[in-house]
């Protein structure tokens, strides 16, 4: 749950949705599963 959340989050539609597809930023997305994983493990 929590990681689609952080997808969703994570995702960038363009304005217009027939200008194109919704985009995850992949570095910003690994950069908070890094950390919650690192949350988990404390």
């Amino acid at each position: 749950e929590q990681v689609a959340q952080l997808v969703a989050e994570y995702t960038h539609r363009p304005l217009a949705r027939f200008l194109g597809q919704p985009v995850v930023n992949i570095v910003e997305l690994n950069l908070a599963l890094d950390a919650l994983q690192g949350h988990r493990a404390k």
